[in-house]
Order: C-alpha cells, then structure tokens, then sequence
C-alpha cells in the first residue's frame, strides 16, 4: 500500500487572523491524523472514527469563522456560509463515496489538501482583508475580543439532526437551526 503523504504547514496559509491561522494549523493537525490512519490501518471503523474528528474539527472551525464573521461585521458572511455549507455537502458526498469503495483513501486526502489551501488562501484571506482596512482595526487586543467566543460543546457541534431541526439545507440537505448539518451521526 502506498504511504499517503500529510498536509505539509506553510506560513503562506496564514491571514493574518492568529486565532483563525491558529485553527487552520490544528486542521491540519488533525487531517494528518486522519492520514496516519489511514496509512496505519486497514479497518473501515477505524477510519471512519478518523474521519468523524476531523469532520468534527471541521464544524467547529467553521462555526467559529462564521461567529467572528458576524461580529465584525463581514459583508460577505452569507456567501462564506454557503460555501461552508457546500464544503460540508461536498465532504459527506465524499465520505459515503469512501465507504462505498467508489474513492479511494488517497483520492479522498488528495481532494481535501486541494481544498483547504485554496479556501484559506482564497475565502478566508477576504476576511482579512476586510478587518485590516477597518478604520477601528487595532491589532491584537482587537482580535482578542472579538475572536473570545465561548466554547462550542461536543454536544451541540455534533448532534444529530431529528426531523423537527431539519431546515431547508443546499441541495436539498437539511442544516440544523444553527445553520450546519451534524456530521457525527450515530
């Protein structure tokens, strides 16, 4: 079998956001977990448990992002919602396509480190962008109030959607009231 290779860190991936850099390096962190098991073990359950954490990662690094967003004000909230919410639909289709066989581990690591670079280093640099050219953009002590969020709980990050918190989702998929779709199912 051969080895598939991490997600190599690159300082170009930062904004310029340390709390938002920050979580970017832990998803990285957390994708290069996800490959040393899928280069260590063969086993569907342990992968999917793989898997599931950095899906689990995913939802709350998102829900994160799009909280600092609506504090500061990004005009451009909405869309960067739907694209998290295209991501997630995306990485689900991707998931059951990988337990279904029909893609493989590689392919599947292959697709995502496509993807992340290109979102910080396209998306997210728009946040950036827009919070240094605020004329009330003082550098660090405002990014800690704004980025000092309380601590999203497993729990609600990762509940599973019942029928009464279905909402009208892209594609036809149901979000929670929250506006992501749990990815941890039972």
């Amino acid at each position: 079998m051969t080895q598939i290779q991490p997600l190599v860190w690159s300082d170009d991936y930062k904004i310029g956001i340390d709390i938002i850099d920050n979580e970017h390096k832990s998803l990285v962190s957390s994708f290069n977990r996800f490959v040393d098991q899928i280069n260590q073990y063969e086993e569907a359950a342990t992968i999917k448990y793989g898997l599931d954490i950095l899906e689990s990662y995913i939802s709350y690094h998102f829900k994160h992002e799009e909280d600092i967003m609506a504090k500061v004000g990004y005009p451009g909230l909405e869309v960067h919602v739907a694209f998290h919410n295209a991501l997630i639909d995306d990485l689900m289709d991707l998931k059951a396509a990988l337990f279904k066989r029909k893609l493989t581990g590689a392919q599947f690591c292959d697709l995502f480190r496509k993807w992340l670079p290109e979102h910080v280093m396209d998306q997210d640099t728009r946040i950036a962008e827009f919070v240094r050219h605020r004329p009330d953009a003082a550098p660090s002590a405002w990014w800690a109030a704004v980025s000092a969020t309380a601590a999203f709980p497993a729990a609600a990050r990762c509940r599973a959607t019942s029928g009464r918190d279905r909402l009208p989702g892209l594609r036809g998929r149901g979000l929670t009231p929250g506006g992501r779709r749990a990815i941890l199912a039972p």
